[in-house]
């Protein structure tokens, strides 16, 4: 068995299991020890004369060095390589957990702000339903439009005074839809002096009143009507629609043309009776 190759194995070991610098003093140690023994004349290495011995222990010590450091070198760089990974593995790690952290938290946020948008909302819807209960429960009408005339209030008062609801239809069209006419009765409300439309271009009415005739009202309605702009609650003020309050006066207005008869006529009764005063005195004294 040739015993030159005995030293291989142990040099592999040391090239896989230490760094380069331990196994360059293995292989010098390995080299030390078997110079040594050749010039002693011990070993595979030990020929017919020392020179033609050392020369093929240095070939050998030569080739053997070269292929250790070499696989070595290959170790090292593999080692660094599987260090550079574990560290940008743990630097992966670190940031996944950093991140995971700041998304928790970020979820956490959201919910918070979920939860609270919810209750404003139901707070809101609360609000609407109470407003839209009031306004349901109240006997004006109350109609409220946008700035291109859509309608987004019509309670059940204003279509029982009105007698027609809502329909799609521009502002010039209200006078007609609704029957909208002057105190007189007779002349149709011009679209520029309809209250909501006042309204809409930033005009406050008090008290307009108004003449509802339709096929629902074929006698005639008596409206009074308050309009309002309606007005965003901010620095600008811009007006965003219109809103009219109006009421059934009909009763009323009978009344005062009722008590306006009764006085004309008790008026005549006291003319009569003077009259008839001043010819009975003048009879006396004849």
């Amino acid at each position: 068995m040739d015993l030159r190759f005995a030293c291989i194995p142990p040099l592999i070991w040391c090239a896989f299991r230490f760094s380069q610098c331990e196994t360059a003093a293995a292989t010098l140690l390995l080299s030390a020890i078997s110079i040594w023994n050749t010039l002693q004349e011990l070993g595979p290495f030990a020929l017919n004369t020392p020179n033609e011995s050392l020369l093929i222990l240095q070939a050998f010590n030569g080739i053997a060095s070269i292929t250790v450091m070499a696989l070595a070198a290959a170790v090292s760089e593999r080692k660094m390589a599987e260090q550079a990974i574990t560290r940008t593995r743990d630097e992966l790690e670190r940031r996944v957990t950093e991140r995971a952290g700041d998304l928790a938290m970020t979820n956490k946020e959201l919910r918070n702000e979920v939860n609270v948008r919810r209750q404003v909302e139901e707070e809101l819807r609360s609000q609407t339903r109470a407003l839209e209960s009031i306004l349901e429960s109240v006997a004006d009408g109350v109609v409220v439009c946008d700035k291109q005339g859509g309608f987004l209030l019509f309670n059940s008062a204003a279509k029982h005074i009105l007698g027609v609801g809502l329909m799609n239809s521009s502002p010039a069209e209200w006078v007609r839809h609704f029957g909208c006419y002057l105190p007189d009765g007779i002349t149709p409300c011009p679209t520029t002096e309809f209250p909501l439309v006042r309204a809409m271009e930033g005009i406050s009415v008090d008290e307009a009143e108004l003449v509802i005739r339709n096929t629902a009202k074929t006698k005639g309605v008596w409206v009074s009507v308050n309009a309002r702009p309606l007005r965003l609650k901010d620095d600008s003020g811009a007006i965003v629609g219109g809103v009219v309050v109006f009421r059934d006066i009909t009763d009323r207005k009978r009344s005062d043309e009722q008590l306006k008869r009764s006085n004309q006529l008790l008026v005549g009764q006291q003319q009569e009776l003077l009259d008839a005063l001043y010819r009975y005195k003048k009879a006396n004294e004849e």
